[in-house]
């Protein structure tokens, strides 16, 4: 995807966000990672191949998209992917986006869990004194407090009813690929000083972020805090919430569940009609692609382009709207990151390292001959 996401506070930038700027190595700017830079990897191997090689485009039926709406939710593209089903039918697709699990080896990620972003209000009116009317009126944080607890446990795990219902067990093949990112896993939450997440069912992190869905609270507002503090009962807050959904899963049985225990909370609290649940476009799951034949030749052009070993790994934690490639053309998708761990997409002073995004380059044009069939 080409669109990206606003530049946020320029204080905190080193650098002009939109004027890029070459140093230490990388580019840095909106948009040199996350999408424009990944993305310009394939163009420039395909610029390489038709000057040098144009015989390997011969052998293949090639087809690029790029999507100027995936940073708010790529609502158009379905549309277009259904319409034009017959012209993009394909037996692979690759995607470069987010961020390789390590700086010194590709990445590839054979799928990547949904997404279900929704926002519950209660409104009681306006803030009032907490004096003068404490002990007469009713806490809209303390209601969302209470909303929460009956939705999620502590350690994390969801207590809605029916929730993990449709996950099911991963493959074989999965946990295997899974069971040797025990090193990589441990480096991220130590490099990036990240305390762990609570565990549940005797499930480790790295299993609950690669095939278990989440439930998180995202944020609350209501009231006032800091330099904002107020003595007061507040009359309004707002909570929104994410789930990550994985393969089997789908978002409308999703919302189904949420709405049905929001709606009887708020009955049995007797306040309904001060309740409003609002939910974003969902992105769905997708199951993984790692036992696709289609690893092999990926793979190899990877293994070509970098001189190391790629780290497969079998679905990623966040979200990306594959799902309409999948459900829609029914094709294998893996997504190739050519961005470091260090990009800060999203983020101040997002960046592309130059090294890595070259040895992307290099595995793209790989990646192609090697469909093609073509010897190294």
């Amino acid at each position: 995807h080409y669109d990206v996401q606003p530049p946020g506070d320029l204080i905190l930038w080193n650098s002009q966000p939109f004027e890029p700027m070459v140093n230490n190595g990388k580019i840095w700017g909106r948009g040199s990672a996350d999408n424009k830079g990944q993305h310009y990897a394939h163009i420039l191997a395909v610029k390489y191949l038709k000057e040098k090689n144009p015989d390997i485009l011969e052998k293949i039926d090639l087809k690029i998209i790029l999507d100027g709406d995936e940073e708010r939710g790529s609502f158009s593209i379905g549309d277009v992917i259904s319409e034009y089903r017959n012209f993009l039918e394909a037996d692979v697709i690759i995607v470069s986006d987010g961020s390789a699990l390590v700086s010194d080896r590709p990445t590839i990620v054979g799928g990547v869990r949904g997404i279900l972003g929704f926002q519950v209000t209660i409104n009681f009116g306006n803030d009032l004194h907490s004096g003068n009317f404490g002990g007469l009126a009713r806490s809209a944080v303390r209601d969302a407090i209470d909303l929460i607890d009956s939705m999620v446990d502590p350690t994390g795990k969801a207590k809605i009813n029916n929730f993990y219902n449709a996950v099911k067990n991963p493959s074989n093949n999965e946990l295997k690929y899974l069971n040797q990112l025990d090193v990589i896993y441990r480096n991220i939450l130590e490099q990036n000083k990240i305390i762990p997440a609570l565990t549940f069912d005797g499930l480790d992190n790295k299993y609950l972020n690669q095939f278990m869905p989440t439930f998180n609270v995202n944020g609350i507002r209501a009231g006032g805090i800091d330099d904002e503090r107020r003595t007061i009962i507040p009359g309004q807050v707002k909570i929104f919430f994410d789930c990550r959904m994985v393969p089997n899963m789908d978002s409308k049985t999703l919302k189904h569940l949420i709405v049905a225990h929001i709606e009887s909370w708020a009955k049995e609290k007797s306040i309904s009609q001060f309740v409003e649940i609002e939910f974003e476009s969902p992105m769905e799951p997708i199951p993984s692609s790692l036992n696709s034949p289609f690893v092999k030749p990926i793979r190899r052009g990877l293994r070509a382009g970098f001189g190391k070993e790629p780290i497969l790994v079998p679905r990623l934690g966040g979200s990306l709207p594959l799902y309409l490639f999948s459900k829609i053309l029914g094709s294998p998708v893996f997504l190739i990151p050519f961005a470091l761990p260090d990009e800060n997409n999203h983020a101040p002073n997002e960046n592309l390292d130059i090294n890595y995004f070259k040895h992307g380059v290099a595995s793209s044009v790989a990646i192609l001959m090697e469909l093609a069939g073509s010897p190294q």
